[in-house]
Formats: structure tokens, sequence, C-alpha cells
């Protein structure tokens, strides 16, 4: 399986990104871990443009996450977004029609947010509330986001 992989640079204008083609889930750990993280979040600081972003798009099952960096490039602080289809509450709460559901948190360090893309358990939300203790959904289910499945 492949998977859609895009990066945009403290550069890019927010509608731009680089467009680093279909990877596989271990390629697409190896761009995480080699992307330059902390010279992009002071470029980013200097030019006060965009933060350095990877996104990761399963098209074929419209599931999407992205992690960015922001803060000092010493400390960097990570956050992420994932989207994919899933039960959504409507009218305050009473009904769950069929929707995209998305998901943002704030606060990771580089090792968590790592943890958001490589897995071994595809769709599971329960590794990554075991392993960062920092997410809490209000449903069970699944959740791509949390780890993409070995290639």
């Amino acid at each position: 399986m492949t998977y859609s992989v895009t990066c945009q640079y403290a550069h890019h204008d927010h509608s731009e990104s680089e467009d680093l083609g279909n990877k596989r889930a271990l390629e697409v750990l190896q761009i995480f871990d080699q992307f330059p993280w902390s010279e992009q979040v002071e470029e980013a600081n200097r030019l006060e443009k965009c933060s350095p972003t990877l996104s990761v798009d399963d098209k074929a099952n419209r599931r999407l996450i992205w992690v960015s960096a922001y803060g000092a490039a010493a400390e960097l602080v990570y956050v992420s977004e994932c989207s994919f289809p899933g039960m959504k509450k409507a009218l305050f709460g009473l009904i769950e029609r069929t929707g995209i559901v998305a998901f943002q948190k704030d606060g990771f360090t580089q090792n968590q947010a790592r943890l958001l893309i490589r897995g071994t358990n595809p769709c599971s939300i329960k590794p990554l509330n075991n392993a960062l203790s920092v997410c809490r959904y209000s449903r069970g289910g699944k959740i791509w986001a949390s780890r993409l499945p070995r290639s």
C-alpha cells in the first residue's frame, strides 16, 4: 500500500506544498526522520510564513494525517490532525450520521509525532491513547491516523 506524501516548507505560501509522490509506510517514516524540522522551524520563525508540515494521504480510504512543528528550534512542539470517514454527531448530539471525522492535538514531542505515523496496528485508536495518553476520544472505533501499516 502506498500513501501520497507532501511537505510544506517554511518558504511556501499556505497554499503551496512539495509533492513527494506515493510512498510506502517505511519510506514515510524515513521522510519524517530525515525532515529538517529544526532548520525549517527556525526559517519559519524568521520568515513568519508556514510551519514545516508533513502530510500523508491515504486517498483510497479517504484518510489523512499531517504533522507540523513550531516553537524554538531547540524545543520543537508538534501538532497533528487526522481525518477519516466515521460517525459524526449532529443536532446537538441527538443523532449520528456518516461523515468525515477530524481530530487535532497539540503539544507532541518529536517521538510522539513519529508514533502517529509509524505503527504495527493499523486503524487502531488504542495504541495512540495508551502510548501518548494525550488523545481522549469519546467514541471507540478506528483511527488510521494513529498508525500506518507496515509495508
